[in-house]
C-alpha cells in the first residue's frame, strides 16, 4: 500500500528518501562503541521518524522539488495508520533500548545519526559534519 508512494524507484536512492550513509555510520559506531543501534527501516517519505508527532512536515507532500504522489491526498486517518505501522514501532524500539539500559543501571546516551546532502534546493551546503546536542540536566 505505502511502498512506492507513486514514485519511480530512482527517487528512493535520493536524499529525499533517506539519510544517505547514515545507516552505515550507525552500524560502524554501534560495533565500535559496543552499543545497540535502532534503524528506521523505512523511507522518511512515508513518515519522518525524526519529526514530532504533530509536526506539519511529518508526512511531506513535496520534498526538494519532488512531488510525493502517495502523500498528496493523505488524510488524518492515513497519517494515523502510518504512525501506527512505522513511526510508533520505531520510537518504541528506541524507548525499549533506553529502558533496558536503565534497568541494567546504565545511564543511556542517545545518538541520532543524519547526513547532509551537499546540495539542497539548488544551493551548495558547506557542512561535512555537524554535532547537535541537548542539555543533560543531571
Amino acid at each position: 500500500e505505502d511502498s512506492c508512494l507513486g514514485l519511480p524507484e530512482a527517487a528512493f536512492s535520493r536524499h529525499i528518501a533517506y539519510d544517505i550513509g547514515a545507516a552505515e555510520v550507525t552500524e560502524i559506531l554501534s560495533r565500535l562503541l559496543n552499543c545497540p543501534a535502532v534503524l528506521a527501516g523505512f523511507s522518511r517519505l512515508l513518515i519522518d521518524p525524526n519529526r514530532g508527532e504533530d509536526d506539519p512536515t511529518l508526512v511531506m507532500k513535496l520534498s526538494d522539488g519532488a512531488i510525493i504522489p502517495g502523500n498528496r491526498h493523505l488524510d488524518a486517518q492515513g497519517v494515523s495508520r502510518r504512525k501506527a505501522r512505522y513511526y510508533a514501532p520505531y520510537h518504541q524500539a528506541i524507548a525499549g533500548r533506553i529502558n533496558a539500559a536503565r534497568a541494567r543501571g546504565l545511564t543511556p546516551a542517545l545518538l541520532s545519526i543524519h547526513s547532509f546532502t551537499p546540495v539542497f534546493q539548488g544551493r551548495a551546503r558547506p557542512w561535512h559534519i555537524g554535532v547537535l546536542w541537548d542539555r543533560d540536566d543531571r
